[in-house]
């Protein structure tokens, strides 16, 4: 039975707030990620940017965790970095959702928020699942992204000194 919604484009302010924060923050993520196969390639920025311009973030990590599991000599580094990936990979789910999906509310309940997020379910189906979302989850989000980003600046500051030393 379909279920009628409001698909809105009008968020609470903290909902924005949240969103623009996220957005910030995973760009600078994905910059961090470039720049850590960057290194690991030996690649300026230039031939760098070949590399990595044209993928997504799950490429990149993906790309990462081949590069760290063949470089890094260090055992308990290169498992931490390989967790890393991992981990920025389930964030990513959520935050394409959030990001890419369609705001929408059910018309009996007005303040309740949720994000309808298309996934393939058959062949050649694609049906549309709803996630319910807070203003409290928009922030957990934001705070994986900014956590990731925080080690990602560590990778990335180990491996380039590891290169100039």
């Amino acid at each position: 039975m379909a279920v009628m919604v409001n698909v809105i484009t009008k968020l609470p302010k903290s909902y924005l707030i949240a969103l623009g924060d996220i957005a910030v923050n995973w760009a600078t993520l994905e910059w961090n990620v470039e720049r850590i196969i960057w290194l690991l390639l030996n690649l300026g920025p230039k031939e760098g940017r070949i590399v990595t311009v044209p993928m997504s973030m799950k490429p990149k990590l993906e790309t990462l965790t081949l590069l760290v599991e063949r470089r890094v000599k260090n055992e308990k580094y290169r498992n931490n970095v390989i967790r890393f990936c991992k981990a920025v990979t389930l964030t990513s789910d959520s935050r394409n959702k959030v990001t890419h999906g369609v705001w929408a509310r059910l018309p009996s309940k007005p303040r309740s928020f949720f994000v309808i997020w298309a996934r393939g379910a058959g062949k050649n189906r694609i049906l549309p699942q709803r996630f319910a979302m807070t203003a409290k989850k928009l922030e957990e989000i934001k705070h994986l992204i900014v956590g990731h980003n925080i080690y990602a600046s560590a990778i990335r500051q180990t491996l380039s000194t590891e290169q100039n030393s």
